[in-house]
Formats: C-alpha cells, structure tokens, sequence
C-alpha cells in the first residue's frame, strides 16, 4: 500500500469520527432545544415529567368487555385529590400509644391546632397542586385549612385534558356496580414531585353505589318466635329513644347514680356535638327532596324525651340540631323542610331523632351531600361519586376545629356496594378518619342489614390504630306493655311503658345483621390478640346495639300527599341504622360523664378516639380472663338467630354483635382507675393530723400509672400531703395486680376552723417519661371533721388547784368542829 492510499484511509477514518462527533453534537443540541422545559409552577416549584398515578386506578371497572362508549365530555364531576398527612410514621405511633392502655399516653389526644402544626402537609406543596391545577384551567370548588384535599368540580372533558387519561362508559351488574358508569380508561398522571405526596384520587368513577341500612317495615321476627313462642308479639314492641335511655343505662349516667336514683345534680351532653353523616333525598328521576324535616326531629324530642328532663333542660330540647350542605347553597340544592319524600329523609330523621334523645341536649349536626336519584330497590345515594370525601373533610377541617373540642362521635347509618374497600378510592376518607381518631372523636358505621356475612364499607375499614367501629344488630324485648297499636295521641312515649328497674327481658341477633370478614383489611392485633386468628382479615361487628321496632317520627309521601306520621310496631323502622346513632348517643353520654365526673384537661373537652382495641381488651379480659372489671361491661347476646348465624351461642364475642350491647354505668366504670378510701372519714383535733389510706384500683389490670394527686375542699390551715408522687401497679407492665396503696396526710394548726369539710381527692393517668398527665381522672369524695382540743392540766394548774381543794375541806372541817 503506497503513502497516497494510506493517507487517504487515514483522512476517510478522521473525516468519519468528526463526522459522527458533530452529528452527535448536532443531534444532542436538537433534542435539548426540543425537549419541553420542566415543568414549574408560578411560585418556582418544579413539577417534573407527568407520570401514572396508579394507586387510584381500579383496572376491574375499566375491563374492555364491559365498555359501552365514551363519556359525555360536558357532563361536570367532582374530584378530590387527598394529600398525606407530614410525618405519618409519627402520627402511626402516637395513634398506637393514644390506643394502647399500656402506654402512659392512653388516651392523650391531640388539639386540632397541634395536629395541623405536627402533620398538615407542607404548605409548598399544597399551594404548588392548587397552582398546577389552575394553570390547567380546572375550577377548584374547596381547600381545606389542613391542606389535606383539593376538590375540583369541572367536565370530564377538561379532566381528561388536564390529567392526560380517557374517560369510558362501563356496563356494570346492578348490585355491586351501578347498571352503567363511568370511569377512566387508564390511570390519571400527575406531575412526578407532586405525585410523591398525593395519598389518592376519588371521584374518578361512579360506578359505587351508596345505600342506607335501613328497612321502613319490621322483620317478621322469626327468631323472636323461636325463642319466645306465640307471644312474641305481645312482649316485641316498639321502643323510642326514651325506652332506650333506661335499657341502656344512660338515665344512670344522667343522675350520677348506679340505681338511677333521682338528684339535684344531673350530667347531660350539653357541650358535647355529634355528627350524622348521610345525602340529601332524591326521585328515580334525579328531583331533589330536603334531607329531613326540622318540625319532625323537634316534635319527636318534645313528644318523647322524658318530662323531667325536658324540665330541666327546657331551653335546650330540639333547640340544638343544625346541619350543613356541602354543596349549599347549589343550584340543586335542596333546605331542610321544605319538601320531604323517600328513604333518605326518613333515615336522616332517625338518625337525628336517636341521637338527640340518647344524648338530651346534646349539638347534632347533619353533614351531607346533594343527592341525584333513590330508587325502589334500595340502591340510594348520591349521584356525585364523591360523597362521602367532602363530608369528612367539613367535619375534620370546622366541627373538629373547634377550640372547644366537642366533637367526640360520627354516626353513618350508610354503607357502599361490594368490593368497594377494593377499590382503593376510599383512602382519601380514611385519612380524614385517621386524623379524626387523632383528635379524640369515635367513629362508628352501621353493619348493614344484607342478614349475611359479608360485611360492608365503611363498617369494616379498620386497622391497627384507626379506623371505624362496626356496630350491628338486635330485637330487644323489653318489659313493659305493648301499647304500640295506640300511638300517637294515646300513648306516652316518654318510657312510660316500661319496668325503669329491669326494662329488658332480653336481647337477642337482628335477623338482618350483617357480619362477618374481610380480606380488604388484615386482621388487626387488637383482634388477633383477644378472638383468636385465622379469621383472613378484620371480622365486623365489634359492638351492637337496637336495631328492629324502632318507634320514630317521620314524613311520607302517599297518595294524597304528604303525611305526618310515626313509624311504629307494624310499619315500623328496622336496621342498623338505629344502631349507630344509639351508640353514637350513648358515647356522647359517657364522654359528659366523663368530662364532669372525673375532670377534663385545660384544653377542652375530648371523646374516646378510635376506642376497638379497649373494647375488644376489656370484653376479652371479662369474659375469657375473668380479670378485674367489677360489673358486667356489656349485655353479652347469646341467643343467635340460627338461619342466618349457625353459630352456637356462646358467651363472650359473636361476629353479629361482637362483644355485646355496651351498659354505659358499668362500661364507663370500668375503662378507667378507681381511688378508694378504707375510711371514708376523719376526725382530727386542731394543731394535729389524720390519715387516710387509699387505693387505687385499676380495673382490668392495664392502665398506665396515676398520679399528680391533689386533694381539694381543706378548710384555711389544713394541708393535704401525699406519700408517693404516682402510683402503679408491681410490674405493671406486666399486670400482675389491680391495686396500689398509698397514704393522704391532712395536717392542721391550731386556728384551723373547726367543723366538717367535704374534700375531693382527684388523680391523673400519669406519664413517667415526660411527666406528663392524661386526660383520665378520678374524683372521690371523703369528710374531715375537725374539732377543738380538749383542755388538759398542767404541772403547773395541777398544784394550784390541789391547794383550792386542800382549803375548801379545811373551811369545811373547822365549821363541823365550832358545830
């Protein structure tokens, strides 16, 4: 090869590797100058590439053999965008501890001010997702002042264009599916750095049908008949509120008194609230009615709360319910009372009604949504595919807001279609649940009434340290007369009809209940530990409470109109919707109980929290451990319907009714710590000192320690002193006792006023790590009589007063003698 060729194959090789070097350079140029910018919103935040949010896509409901079309792009929808909560692994233990009464902080709750400061995601972030959507062109509805959601209620159109995803029309099976709707053919995107903190996504699809669990006629009580013979109908009838007041024990809470006995001092639920949670009506043609009507609630009140107390509490009976629409004031938006028609106004009315009479006197507030049909076959509920989303998010962000904090239950007498908790739609309300739970509010869903053992959302959505509580169903047969047939006018409904000092002959399974497990939610450890495992997720129900012949007040629509009329024996209300809003009551009742007997913090008022895993400890230690509660916590139901639970009666936990009916006086004696006093008075002499030995019994044997005793009520110079700090059991941790000892020394002086004194011992759950003390106290009462010393003679007195006598008998003696 001559220098000419070499050269030039040496030039075609460098002509070659410049070539490629530029074209590459060229090419890298190109696709960076194409390449869109990232994305950023007006404030700065950088958003990143848009990527698939597949925890909100249910590829079930978008299966192709069920696609008729697409969706009308102008139909307008709401949907809300749920963020996490900041700091969730902190928040996760601290609902441990505030559930666990072996943590020193059982019970302690947060305000709504420390829990928005601990965990309310980060304001960058938020403002950064409101920016992202208006740049899009979308109509933000709501925010919320915990920055937890954001709602939009825009087209489909402008949805689909804003979150890059189609939406179909599907043909779904009527029964766990509405007939046909809609729902997004793939997953919604979203910017990559906003996608990290979005929790879920709901609103999407409406392919969930929402239904309450109520029936407007009762069952034809077989099971009553079983166990009763042929004259069950004579001993089954139907009961009010105030019937309920006495088999549940709450008059007692009422009077401070374990018989009830009449007081001049009473505890009702004044400053507490409790939330209803339900839709406003509507016709198979989508034409809205008014949730309930205000005459029916307040007339049921006057007409059935007793006579003694509405005298006692005369400006506060009807006085108290409110409500608020979500969406009001809306164009389709219909006020309270000003039609009335369907099965949803009857259920908003007895969730109300059962509430308020439970609870006299206590601030119920109806939260709910517009409705858009109601058809004959059961299948109710709002047309807009975010309920219940936005009715958490108003009663999280204003009810429980309140510095008061009086918000202390939620009732739901609703439940969702099969396979709804699959879906994963239902994580933007369970964050508002989980938070709630945080600030001390109970939560409680009605089991359902589909008498079979699949349980319904929300009942079963419970987990480890939040979540609901599942209440399902019984007949009670009460003692008392059946005197039904006669009302209105005839009968007094104010629990006039019953025996007040054993109102119950018995109490036995609903034959509607609905129970039994899911593998939607794992089994939880308060479960696993108490009933055994292998269930194959969370069994509902975990309490129950009434829920057949229930006597309500309520407005329906015949053939010549509107009617005023009371559902009564034969055409009456059954369902676990009584359940709940009688549970709901009832807490209500234990949380004023609570709050005046045994004090409550600085802070304000607060409720229970989340509240299974003490109720599931306590009904296991009653009943299998036979540990420490001195009365019966629960009616425990033995008597199983046995077509629909084949179960064999047992004692202790059935999934029908889970522990049993709560009997608030024992319940609530028996989830805190006593202090007793070997003597119940002492008498000291002024100048010295007395001593009282007290106890401190916990009576199941798991409470944390109690401490920071103060003592109230001395008179001016007497002082009241402690021989230990707090108290707990010997390995307490390890319960191995239910008592501690310890000493209160009343010292005075020698100007303490004599006379009795009344004095008040009060302790407080106690935390050893922080030093801190809980919100559980006790208060107990003892007398102190203090009285004057009683004169004594001196070496001095003694002398002198020997000589006055030595002179007296002298005198004496010497006029004998002159005698």
């Amino acid at each position: 090869m001559d220098k000419r060729t070499q050269s030039y194959r040496g030039n075609k090789k460098r002509y070659v590797v410049v070539s490629t070097i530029a074209f590459l350079m060229i090419f890298s140029a190109y696709m960076v100058f194409m390449a869109p910018l990232p994305q950023t919103t007006k404030s700065g935040f950088v958003l990143g590439p848009m990527v698939p949010f597949e925890k909100s896509f249910n590829k079930e409901l978008s299966n192709p053999a069920k696609f008729v079309g697409y969706a009308n792009p102008n139909q307008k929808i709401y949907v809300t965008i749920g963020l996490k909560w900041r700091n969730e692994p902190q928040l996760d233990e601290a609902l441990k501890s505030m559930n666990d009464p072996h943590s020193p902080m059982y019970q302690h709750f947060y305000t709504w001010e420390e829990f928005k400061a601990q965990y309310a995601p980060p304001k960058q972030i938020y403002n950064a997702l409101i920016e992202w959507l208006q740049e899009k062109g979308l109509h933000i509805k709501s925010t919320t002042p915990l920055r937890n959601s954001v709602t939009i209620y825009d087209t489909i159109g402008h949805i689909e264009k804003a979150f890059g995803a189609k939406f179909g029309v599907y043909k779904g099976d009527g029964v766990n599916t509405r007939k046909y709707y809609y729902a997004p053919m793939e997953p919604l995107k979203l910017p990559a750095n906003l996608a990290l903190y979005v929790n879920g996504i709901d609103g999407i699809t409406s392919a969930r049908i929402f239904h309450t669990n109520f029936w407007t006629t009762s069952t034809t009580d077989k099971s009553a008949q079983a166990l009763y013979g042929a004259s069950a109908p004579t001993y089954v009838r139907g009961l009010t509120g105030a019937d309920l007041e006495y088999i549940y024990g709450v008059n007692k809470l009422f009077n401070n008194s374990a018989t009830a006995a009449p007081s001049t001092t009473h505890i009702f639920p004044t400053k507490i609230r409790v939330a209803t949670v339900l839709w406003e009506g509507a016709s198979s043609t989508g034409s809205q009615y008014a949730p309930f009507d205000p005459s029916n609630v307040i007339g049921y009140f006057q007409n059935v709360t007793p006579r003694w107390i509405q005298q006692i509490l005369v400006n506060e009976i009807g006085t108290n319910v409110s409500q608020i629409g979500w969406y009001s004031p809306s164009a389709n938006a219909v006020p309270p009372g000003s039609n009335v028609d369907g099965n949803v106004n009857v259920e908003n009315e007895l969730d109300l009604e059962m509430v308020g009479t439970l609870a006299p006197g206590v601030n119920v507030t109806l939260v709910y949504s517009n409705g858009t049909y109601y058809s004959s076959s059961g299948s109710s509920g709002p047309g807009e595919s975010d309920f219940p989303d936005q009715e958490y998010n108003y009663i999280l962000n204003t009810l429980a807001a309140k510095t008061d904090r009086t918000l202390v239950a939620v009732s739901n007498s609703w439940g969702a279609s099969g396979n709804y908790s699959l879906t994963a739609a239902n994580t933007v309300t369970m964050a508002d649940v989980k938070a709630l739970n945080a600030l001390g509010v109970t939560i409680m869903a009605s089991s359902g009434d589909g008498g079979n053992r699949t349980p319904s959302w929300p009942a079963e959505a419970a987990l480890d340290t939040y979540g609901f509580l599942a209440i399902g169903g019984t007949t009670l047969v009460p003692n008392g007369v059946d005197n039904s047939a006669t009302l209105p006018a005839a009968v007094p409904l104010t629990g006039s009809n019953l025996n007040k000092t054993s109102p119950r002959i018995g109490e036995f399974v609903w034959d509607g209940t609905q129970c039994g497990y899911t593998s939607a939610y794992p089994e939880p450890s308060w479960q696993n530990e108490t009933i055994g495992t292998g269930w194959g997720g969370r069994v509902t129900a975990d309490i129950a409470a009434i829920a057949n012949r229930t006597i309500i007040r309520t407005s329906i629509q015949g053939w010549f109109g509107v009617t005023q009329t009371w559902y009564t024996y034969n055409g009456g209300i059954a369902g676990t919707s009584v359940a709940s809003p009688v549970m709901a009551g009832v807490f209500a009742d234990m949380a004023a109980y609570v709050g005046r007997q045994y004090g409550w913090k600085t802070s304000g008022i607060t409720g229970f929290g989340f509240f299974a895993p003490t109720i599931y400890h306590l009904g296991y230690d009653y009943y299998v451990n036979g540990m420490y509660a001195s009365t019966p916590p629960f009616t425990d139901i033995t008597q199983v319907y046995p077509y629909s639970y084949p179960a064999a009666p047992k004692t202790g936990y059935d999934m029908p009714t889970g522990w049993g009916v709560i009997n608030a006086w024992n319940f609530i004696h028996d989830i805190g710590f006593r202090i007793t006093s070997v003597q119940a008075s002492v008498t000291i002499t002024q100048g010295s000192y007395g001593v009282f030995n007290l106890k401190v019994w916990y009576p199941y044997g798991w409470t944390c320690p109690v401490g920071h005793f103060k003592v109230y009520g001395l008179p001016t110079g007497a002082t009241g002193t402690f021989n230990v700090t707090y108290v707990s059991p010997p390995g307490w941790k390890n319960n191995t006792t239910a008592q501690s000892n310890l000493l209160l020394n009343i010292s005075t002086t020698s100007t303490t006023p004599t006379g009795t004194y009344t004095i008040y011992v009060v302790g407080y759950t106690y935390n050893t790590t922080t030093g801190q003390y809980g919100n559980l106290t006790y208060n107990l009462t003892l007398t102190v009589n203090i009285i004057s010393p009683v004169p004594e003679f001196n070496s001095m007195i003694l002398p002198f007063t020997i000589g006055i006598i030595s002179m007296f008998a002298a005198v004496i003696s010497r006029r004998r003698r002159k005698k």
